[in-house]
């Protein structure tokens, strides 16, 4: 039997044809692989059919196609679980993506199995993959932007298994992926931004005067140099991180990452280079565009100024001496604060303060949204949060842009419905 050639036969019992427990005929199907040249034999996969002859012919026939196509049929056979569980491994090893995103990926690897775990990946179709998506929303109650989520995986998993010739098509290709939540932000009004930085303002000289009077008992008892930590110090730090928060949108541990050798507080801009993780890892940005230059108020600067000056000052006392590699967002210890820490003194602050169950990623939306509703380019927003793309951008926050439309529908009709005694008002472009 030559390479591609197929042969179908019908199972015989007792001299008739045979059949299974449901009534329909069995058919046996043989292909052969061609030739091998270390075994030097022709090896045959042989498959079993139950139906009629019809479908003995179209799986005969799907087997060619796999076999033309260059499809290793054994590697084909690989249950969904199984690869997927090489994909993830491959991910863990990759080196470029965090540890969070890896305990993401398993969650959603796990789910996807629960589904097709016992599927061979050849096996998978588009109706496989609806099904899956609709009964997954049934059982689970999630999300559309979840479920998307879960769409992603599974489509990076067959993609991937596609490259590799173990299937012809992704399957994925021929679903349309599920459409995300409406994404409406939590954010603070103008006015609301106002009121949470004085109240940081007023923690962070409060902050000064309790460090002040700790250090004081200190020099009472003879123990202002020599020492292992400063309990002040924190608390001055926390109030620095939610400044600059507020200030630049970025991200917690982009914030608590921060060194005093990425901040030029001539120029007035931070450097976003590296971030912290829960764990207290440094860790690079997953993008390139998330390293990034921001650029910050006079406000934060003057706060940062006088931070450092009195940082430098108080890390002496410890043997340290400030560099460029010195945490501007230090512990007690000099060192960079662990998030955890800083997240229940953010708790405890927007408590105080009437602002009880703000998380501190709202103050990236609020960014993004008084930008956007204050007319500034989608482009400058983009590159100030740090993402990929405008499309990111725009897709998370379109729901204030509407606002800067009306502003250029009133001044396109200035432009063109001005009167010739009111044209002074519109600057003239001229074509070409």
């Amino acid at each position: 039997m030559a390479k591609g050639d197929g042969q179908i036969r019908q199972r015989v019992k007792d001299g008739k044809p045979a059949k299974d427990a449901q009534g329909r005929f069995i058919w046996d199907i043989t292909v052969s692989l061609g030739f091998d040249p270390v075994a030097k034999r022709y090896p045959r996969k042989t498959v079993t059919v139950h139906g009629t002859k019809a479908d003995a012919r179209r799986k005969r026939d799907e087997l060619l196609r796999i076999i033309e196509g260059g499809i290793d049929l054994k590697a084909s056979e690989t249950l969904f679980a199984d690869y997927a569980a090489q994909w993830l491994e491959r991910r863990k090893h990759d080196g470029t993506l965090g540890k969070n995103t890896i305990k993401s990926d398993g969650y959603t690897v796990g789910v996807l199995c629960k589904y097709l775990g016992g599927v061979a990946i050849a096996d998978i179709t588009p109706s496989m993959v609806d099904s899956l998506l609709v009964k997954a929303k049934e059982d689970r109650g999630i999300s559309g932007s979840t479920l998307r989520r879960f769409y992603i995986t599974l489509n990076q998993i067959l993609k991937q298994a596609e490259m590799h010739e173990l299937i012809r098509r992704n399957p994925c290709s021929r679903v349309k992926a599920p459409r995300p939540n409406n994404n409406t932000r939590d954010s603070l009004t103008a006015s609301e931004g106002a009121r949470l930085l004085r109240c940081i303002a007023q923690a962070e000289e409060q902050a000064y005067i309790e460090e002040a009077e700790k250090e004081e008992r200190q020099t009472e008892r003879g123990n202002l140099f020599a020492r292992t930590y400063l309990r002040g110090l924190a608390p001055i730090a926390c109030t620095m991180a939610a400044r600059i928060g507020l200030a630049t949108g970025a991200r917690r541990g982009e914030v608590l990452a921060l060194c005093w050798g990425a901040i030029d507080l001539e120029e007035g801009t931070l450097a976003i280079l590296q971030s912290v993780t829960e764990r207290g890892e440094v860790k690079q940005p997953k993008t390139s565009a998330g390293r990034r230059i921001v650029s910050i108020d006079a406000a934060t600067v003057s706060a940062l100024k006088r931070w450092k000056q009195y940082q430098a000052r108080e890390l002496r006392k410890l043997g340290i001496k400030q560099n460029g590699s010195t945490p501007a967002i230090s512990d007690s210890k000099g060192t960079f604060l662990i998030p955890s820490n800083f997240s229940r003194w953010w708790r405890s602050f927007t408590a105080e303060n009437g602002f009880e169950g703000l998380c501190f990623h709202s103050l990236r939306h609020t960014q993004a949204t008084q930008l956007l509703a204050n007319g500034v380019d989608l482009r400058t927003v983009q590159g100030r949060l740090g993402h990929a793309s405008a499309s990111l951008t725009l897709g998370l926050y379109s729901h204030f842009v509407p606002q800067n439309d009306s502003k250029a529908a009133a001044l396109i009709g200035d432009i063109f419905g001005s009167s010739e005694g009111e044209k002074g008002r519109i600057v003239e472009v001229k074509a070409g």
